[in-house]
């Protein structure tokens, strides 16, 4: 079993390691540019878009959308 697991991994592992430069491709901010100029909706813009869509959602569904401001603000700073 645990054999198996670790083939598994290892396709896994040089899957995402050969499909990473086009990860970067498609997450790239020039294509949303380009295809802004040219008057296209990019793929990379779409993709984008529905990865902030996903990481909002999940904020709000946490509750967290919005930070809440501190009272004190000195305070606040001196934490980070």
């Amino acid at each position: 079993m645990k054999k198996s697991r670790q083939k598994i991994r290892r396709i896994l592992l040089l899957v995402s390691m050969l499909a990473f430069p086009v990860t970067l491709y498609y997450f790239s901010p020039y294509l949303i540019i380009n295809g802004a100029f040219s008057g296209i909706l990019a793929g990379s813009a779409i993709t984008f878009a529905a990865s902030s869509l996903s990481y909002w959602g999940a904020l709000s569904a946490a509750g967290s959308a919005r930070p809440v401001p501190s009272k004190n603000l000195a305070a606040s700073i001196h934490a980070v």
